[in-house]
C-alpha cells in the first residue's frame, strides 16, 4: 500500500494494490453498493444513509449522517456524484471536507490499484479558525484502504462460501464498535475449534 504524502494542496490520499481483481471488476464492486464502501471506514459511523437505488452515476445523490470516532467529528450532508476518468467524484455539500475522490486502474504488474483522495476546502486565514480545521483532518484514510483491500482479499478467498458472503456482506453494516466485538468474538471462536481440533488429532494419534 502506497503511503499519502503529507496534506498537499488540500488534499489527502490513500493507494491500494488489489492484485486478484481487474479495474473493472473492482469498478462494480464500487458502484454496485456505495454504502458498503463508507460502511468498511474502520472509524466511521452510519447513523444514516438514504441514497438513490442505483449504481453510482452521475446526478447519484445521497444523504449522510455519520459521526467519525478518529476526530470526533459530526457529519450531516448531501453526496453528489459525477463521473471522473477512471472513477468518481462524490461531492459533499457542507462541511470543511469537499469531496471524495475515488479512482481504480490496471496495476503496473496485475490486477488494479484504488486510490481514495480526500478534498477539503481552503484552510481559513486566521490562525484559531486554521487550528480547529487542522484538528478535524480525518486520520482514517490509511485504516479505510487497508480495510477496504482486506475486506476483498477475504471476499476472493472465502466469499464462494455462503455464510462467509453473507458475513463479509453483513459486517459494514455494523457500527465499528460493534464490527470490532464481532472481528474478535469470530477469531476467537476460529482459534478454539484450532485447538480442539489439534488436541483431538493428538489424541487419536497416541490412542487415546
Amino acid at each position: 500500500m502506497d503511503q499519502p504524502p503529507p496534506p498537499s494542496d488540500n488534499r489527502n490520499w490513500v493507494t491500494v494494490s488489489i492484485p486478484w481483481l481487474t479495474a473493472t471488476e473492482l469498478a462494480e464492486f464500487i458502484d454496485t453498493n456505495p454504502r458498503r464502501l463508507f460502511g468498511l471506514n474502520p472509524t466511521l459511523r452510519l447513523d444514516r444513509w438514504e441514497a438513490d437505488p442505483n449504481p453510482l452515476q452521475p446526478e447519484w445523490r445521497a444523504h449522510l449522517h455519520a459521526f467519525n470516532e478518529a476526530n470526533d467529528q459530526h457529519t450531516t450532508c448531501q453526496i453528489t456524484c459525477s463521473a471522473i476518468p477512471d472513477g468518481w467524484l462524490l461531492t459533499y455539500d457542507s462541511g470543511w471536507k469537499r469531496a471524495l475522490e475515488i479512482t481504480r486502474r490496471e496495476h503496473d504488474d496485475q490486477g488494479s490499484a484504488l486510490t481514495l483522495t480526500e478534498h477539503y476546502h481552503p484552510l481559513p486565514d486566521q490562525p484559531p479558525a486554521q487550528e480547529a480545521r487542522a484538528r478535524a483532518i480525518d486520520p482514517s484514510l490509511i485504516p479505510w484502504g487497508r480495510a477496504v483491500r482486506r475486506h476483498l482479499f477475504w471476499h476472493a478467498r472465502l466469499g464462494w462460501i455462503p455464510v462467509c458472503r453473507w458475513y463479509l456482506a453483513w459486517l459494514p453494516g455494523l457500527k465499528p464498535s460493534t464490527r470490532r466485538i464481532v472481528r474478535l468474538l469470530v477469531w476467537s471462536g476460529v482459534l478454539e475449534w484450532l485447538v480442539l481440533t489439534l488436541m483431538l488429532g493428538g489424541m487419536a494419534l497416541t490412542g487415546l
